[in-house]
């Protein structure tokens, strides 16, 4: 590529990050899906009998945040109506992270773990709002009788399109939200440096160095 070339593709590049698309060094979206290894060697490090507590935190963070961004180029893509597979992924995504992080506390610090837990928690919530109306509209459809209520069911339909355009629209919000891209800022920072405790700020006595199985009984 020429200059020109090459300042086309960073004016792009602006643009895109503006607009709050996130750069991801993990390597091609097509490799992990295929389950194959990027550059970085693949998705979170292979955990075992002898794997530490550090062991399984970082790879519960890189894993939480994987899962999360391999979903959420979907509902950028599909701002107006994002498929409800994509919906449902990232909100598991972010409540099985919550869920990790909260096992995890008894060696990260208390306040990040807080705070990324209450974010994690509105995220969720804002993906829980298209992802209520995809159930209730399944509901209709596998319940809903169209003997004498077939102007019934149209208006319900109708209804449910219209909450999940709205719901949609705040999904979009949050997705370009500061506090997202902050969270993601704050998540990409914890897989590179993990806010672990050290052994005396650990609770319960448990230290990073410690076998996992051992010290955290769910691993």
């Amino acid at each position: 590529m020429d200059k020109a070339d090459d300042d086309l593709l960073e004016n792009c590049l602006e643009r895109l990050c503006e607009a709050g698309a996130w750069i991801d060094d993990r390597g091609p979206k097509l490799a992990y899906a295929m389950d194959e290894d990027g550059p970085s060697g693949g998705h979170a490090r292979s955990l075992g009998p002898k794997s530490t507590v550090a062991d399984v935190v970082r790879a519960s963070l890189k894993d939480g945040l994987d899962r999360i961004l391999d979903h959420e180029y979907l509902l950028r893509l599909h701002e107006q109506d994002p498929p409800p597979e994509a919906i449902h992924q990232a909100r598991v995504a972010a409540r099985r992270l919550r869920s990790d992080l909260q096992t995890l506390k008894v060696v990260l610090d208390p306040v990040w773990v807080r705070h990324t837990r209450d974010d994690l928690k509105w995220l969720g919530g804002e993906l829980g709002l298209v992802r209520d109306v995809d159930v209730l509209g399944v509901h209709l459809e596998l319940n809903g009788s169209p003997k004498g209520g077939s102007q019934g069911m149209d208006g319900l339909r109708a209804q449910l399109e219209a909450q999940r355009e709205t719901a949609a629209e705040r999904v979009t919000d949050a997705l370009q939200s500061e506090r997202y891209l902050l969270l993601l800022d704050k998540l990409h920072a914890a897989v590179e440096r993990p806010p672990i405790l050290d052994s005396s700020g650990a609770g319960r006595g448990v230290r990073p160095d410690q076998k996992a199985s051992k010290a955290l009984p769910r691993w």
